[in-house]
């Protein structure tokens, strides 16, 4: 009875081992990243992910439609100007990453694959995007970063499962209003194009929480922008903006805002509101004052005032208790209140480019001892 009980229980444990060792199997073929198309000809349909980076390619070989489960293609870094016609065949195609080549119109053909999820085509010299755009109903992921696109079709709105879409560094004067309806976007980035407004219902992004705008042309937001609340970053740097806008004041959730290099001279003092800012960029501009209410911000960790006019540090910066690093380089401080000492979690403190006197600077250094203070002449 003995016998029988352990022999069966071998066969059992071996035939489970047997068919563990093909789900592994299986498992890491569909993990394996292909770097060469000959080692992908040996099995062509275990293939679903090709790497062919760097490989210096003009064209691309008619070999590749061997591997019709393709899920992954990156061709990164290469000469490519076209895609071949074949390509429609990949039908569980996921992701194409096109970077670096040598594209000058948007590849067509990527149109026709339904299954796409994310396409990244940035360091190109793309021009316009296909009105048939919209054909791409899966697409969460569309970065077309550093082109020469000046315009968006109105059909970009109907890519209503975009999660992220990157369109930094092109030649964009305008965003088309039709961008309202991409209800599920987290993450939006406009920086380096020519924008002197933004769309009137840009607020309806409800589920925004990136948004990159740094060096465009913008001095107004539209009143709808207070409707981006569940925003957590913010970067308006280099603009036109002379006063900060209040709608930013009632994004709640807000956990860094970056406003360097505007023509600001004026902190609000509905500033307050911001109590989950963690890190917050005003430096070149012309602020002078400091408002009591700005040390309301008990979250902030991180602040970066430099370049600005303040010549005045307020008793009450004793209630930025979660500071770490603040940095004051070139404005008109000449002292610091003793209360400074109660930021027992500053780590650095940056006051060079100030008519502060050697005395003033030692005292400072024995109310911080925990802390790297960075003083030049």
């Amino acid at each position: 009875m003995n016998k029988f009980f352990f022999a069966l229980l071998f066969l059992l444990i071996s035939h489970s081992s047997k068919c563990q060792n093909k789900e592994d199997s299986k498992a890491n073929n569909i993990l394996k990243i292909y770097t060469s198309i000959d080692e992908g000809l040996e099995n062509p349909e275990s293939v679903t992910s090709l790497d062919l980076s760097s490989k210096g390619l003009n064209a691309l070989p008619d070999k590749i439609r061997l591997f019709i489960n393709l899920e992954t293609l990156v061709l990164t870094e290469n000469k490519l100007e076209e895609l071949p016609d074949y390509f429609s065949e990949f039908k569980y195609l996921k992701k194409i990453d096109l970077r670096y080549n040598n594209f000058i119109f948007f590849p067509g053909i990527l149109t026709s694959i339904s299954s796409l999820k994310e396409i990244l085509l940035f360091g190109n010299s793309i021009t316009a995007i296909p009105k048939n755009i919209d054909n791409l109903e899966l697409l969460e992921i569309l970065n077309l970063d550093e082109n020469n696109i000046s315009n968006l079709p109105q059909s970009m709105g109907k890519l209503t499962n975009l999660k992220e879409l990157v369109l930094s560094r092109n030649k964009l004067t305008e965003i088309p209003e039709t961008i309202k309806e991409l209800t599920k976007l987290e993450y939006l980035n406009l920086d380096v194009n020519h924008l002197t407004s933004l769309p009137i219902h840009i607020g309806e992004l409800i589920s925004l929480k990136i948004f990159s705008l740094e060096a465009n042309k913008l001095d107004i937001l539209p009143s709808s922008f207070e409707e981006l609340t569940k925003l957590e970053e913010l970067y308006l740097e280099k603009n036109n903006f002379k006063n900060i806008s209040e709608s930013i004041f009632l994004l709640t959730n807000l956990k860094e805002l970056d406003l360097h290099l505007n023509q600001i001279s004026e902190i609000p003092v509905s500033i307050k509101n911001l109590k989950k800012i963690e890190r917050l960029n005003l430096s070149g501009n012309s602020i002078s004052i400091i408002p009591e209410e700005f040390f309301e911000l008990q979250s902030l960790e991180r602040l970066d005032i430099y370049n600005n006019s303040i010549n005045y540090i307020p008793n009450s910066i004793n209630k930025l208790n979660k500071i770490k690093n603040i940095v004051l380089t070139n404005n008109k401080i000449t002292s610091f209140p003793e209360s400074i000492s109660e930021l027992t979690n500053l780590k650095n403190l940056y006051i060079s480019g100030n008519p502060i006197l050697d005395s003033e600077v030692k005292k400072v250094k024995s109310l911080l001892p925990q802390c790297n203070i960075d003083f030049r002449k």
